[in-house]
């Protein structure tokens, strides 16, 4: 069994969706770390590829890390995604890239850089994102940095935000008769550890971080779908289902995995 350290989750600004971010806070103050069955147990690991004639299909599922070699089942790193979207890029026989996604988004560690990439190689083949269910926050980021975007009638996109969680233990620490004493140089060193209480200035630093990060992903999506800023502002990170999330831009067809991928393969020329 592999794990999943805390720290690559807990007081890091997140772009994943609020619903599977609280559900991961409260796995990992209950244990530290998360855990998951590895490949023996018949859970595809890093980011898989699968060729449809000549199109390749890019496997992006679950929360989304910075680096690779991940081996954990609903879970996908930033750097796996980028080599197998690099081999198709160069594949002459791979004639349009398929990003297969079903994500509530993860890390912002290496996310805009993997975008930017994705973004930057439309002009050499047709890169499309088929949504097999959601593709929420970082997820829908990638989603966004392809041509286009097609979602099923009960699958989500949205959630353009960002998030970061503290957890203060002062006061458990208190009951049970535990005293910690935290020795610094540097006033902000480890201003975030879960052994003190939030300073005033701790939390305007760590909102400001957030904020900047949030305006980053706002002007990403911007550009990718070529949206108003403002409009994305306005929809203040709400997750949006199937033909809502089209109506306002985020997404440009209804259909089922199977039928956008028929649809695509009809099209190459």
């Amino acid at each position: 069994m592999k794990r999943v350290q805390a720290d690559a989750i807990l007081n890091r600004p997140l772009a994943l969706s609020l619903g599977r971010a609280g559900i991961l806070k409260r796995e990992i103050e209950a244990s530290g770390v998360l855990a998951f069955f590895d490949d023996n147990d018949g859970w595809f690991s890093g980011a898989p590829v699968w060729r449809s004639g000549n199109v390749a299909a890019i496997g992006i599922g679950g929360v989304l890390l910075a680096g690779k070699g991940s081996f954990y089942p609903y879970v996908t790193c930033y750097g796996d995604i980028r080599e197998s979207f690099d081999e198709a890029l160069a594949d002459d026989t791979v004639q349009a890239i398929v990003l297969a996604i079903n994500s509530p988004g993860g890390m912002v560690s290496e996310l805009f850089d993997l975008a930017d990439h994705i973004y930057a190689s439309r002009s050499k083949k047709p890169i499309v994102a088929i949504l097999a269910d959601e593709a929420y926050s970082a997820g829908y980021a990638l989603a966004s940095s392809a041509q286009t975007i097609t979602v099923p009638r009960t699958g989500g996109s949205g959630s353009i935000g960002v998030i970061m969680m503290h957890t203060d233990l002062t006061k458990a620490l208190s009951d049970a008769g535990i005293a910690v004493t935290v020795f610094r140089y540097g006033e902000h060193k480890a201003e975030l550890n879960s052994v003190e209480p939030l300073t005033d200035g701790a939390r305007e630093r760590a909102q400001a971080d957030i904020d900047r990060i949030g305006e980053m992903f706002i002007d990403l999506v911007a550009r990718n779908r070529g949206l108003a800023p403002d409009a994305i502002r306005d929809m203040k990170a709400e997750t949006f289902l199937g033909e809502d999330g089209v109506k306002l831009g985020l997404a440009d067809a209804v259909m089922s995995p199977d039928a956008a991928l028929e649809d695509l393969r009809a099209n190459l020329t």
